[in-house]
């Protein structure tokens, strides 16, 4: 895994990766990874807890999103790329009217200045294809009215005013590395060998049948220029012809049509009358080592589990053996424990909110603390 960040004179902005597509990288990763996108899930699910006690349904935009659906989304981005970007819209008093998360791949940092600050971001569907101009510029996020009043009366009025783009984002450096990020090749692995298994089983020798037969047309006819065989000869040799054509669309039906591309059948000279002599099936075993992909299967699903703050594996492993072979309190402590391991991120992520939400009237005298997921766990623990 490599990421680099530079500005680009071209684009204007700031690219996240050499190709300016790692968040595009990451997405297709875990999108391709059973225990990634498993892992992210549970890691959003521990950040997001219970929302927010008695304000879920409050309304954060005119799309009619409710807060704990907007946090839920907020979390999905963050659990995928460590940050998350928020669109946000003001009224002509410079008062925050609306909030929505924006899909991170989409955004990059203008510019910095002398103090090192990006005062706008580019949003562009697809950074690794787009066209230049059709990037949109915001502002950057400012919690301050006058600010706000500035970037509406620079925009010429409100209903030119594209709003301003909030950056959640607790590292140090331009982007985030995202969660996957020491573990890309354990990622890609784990979808690489789901890909060769099925190729094996559909391509490779897995299942093979091989009938062996004597010839069923007689070689003296297909040895020699038809021209040279008499009437007698070309009717016989028409005949065994059809016969054997007739002969292998019946084998291919036995088998079945499905499985007619992992039969093979073969004809050559035998010694003797014996049938069972003269007639072989030979069925090709499975070449896949089970050894050496639970091996591989194993050790990735465990490194990715590291990734999303040690899950432990009776949380993400659903087999009858991991989950119903266990009692309820592992399972319990199990829970407790991950709820510990996310506590920090859960904590910063209840900062960023309150940052976010400082002006927005009604959430603004409202308490911003998440809900634990698991009942009678204390949030500071």
């Amino acid at each position: 895994p490599k990421r680099s960040i530079s500005y680009d004179k071209g684009i204007e902005a700031i690219k996240n990766g050499d190709d300016n597509d790692y968040p595009e990288r990451v997405e297709r990763l875990i999108d391709h990874s059973i225990t990634a996108k498993q892992c992210r899930k549970l890691f959003r699910q521990y950040l997001t807890g219970k929302g927010f006690e008695g304000i879920n349904k409050i309304k954060v935009n005119d799309d009619g999103t409710s807060l704990l659906a907007f946090v839920s989304r907020f979390n999905q981005e963050y659990a995928t790329h460590g940050g998350v970007f928020v669109h946000v819209m003001h009224n002509t008093a410079g008062e925050p009217v609306s909030f929505s998360v924006i899909p991170y791949h989409k955004i990059r940092k203008g510019k910095k200045d002398s103090k090192e600050y990006s005062g706008k971001y580019a949003k562009l569907d697809d950074w690794t294809d787009g066209n230049k101009k059709d990037v949109v510029w915001f502002n950057a996020f400012s919690s301050d009215p006058e600010i706000v009043q500035k970037n509406i009366a620079n925009a010429g009025s409100i209903e030119k005013y594209k709003g301003q783009i909030y950056f959640f984002n607790p590292s140090n450096v331009d982007y985030p590395l995202a969660h996957i990020h020491p573990v890309m090749n354990d990622t890609d692995s784990e979808f690489r060998a789901g890909v060769f298994k099925n190729k094996s089983l559909r391509k490779g020798f897995f299942g093979k049948n091989i009938l062996v037969t004597p010839p069923r047309i007689d070689p003296q006819l297909t040895s020699v220029d038809p021209k040279n065989l008499s009437d007698e000869e070309r009717l016989n040799l028409k005949h065994q012809e059809e016969e054997a054509e007739t002969v292998t669309d019946t084998l291919k039906s036995f088998v079945g049509v499905e499985n007619s591309e992992g039969f093979m059948s073969l004809e050559m000279e035998m010694d003797g009358d014996d049938i069972d002599k003269a007639i072989k099936h030979i069925k090709i075993d499975t070449d896949i080592d089970d050894k050496l992909f639970q091996y591989t299967e194993d050790s990735t699903s465990n490194n990715i589990r590291k990734a999303y703050n040690n899950v432990p594996t009776i949380l993400v492993d659903s087999s009858d053996h991991s989950i119903f072979g266990n009692s309820g309190e592992a399972i319990l402590q199990a829970k407790r424990f991950y709820h510990e391991q996310t506590q920090e991120e859960r904590m910063l992520i209840e900062q960023g909110l309150k940052k976010l939400f400082r002006n927005f009237k009604p959430l603004k005298d409202q308490v911003l603390t998440i809900k634990p997921l698991i009942d009678g766990i204390d949030n500071a623990q």
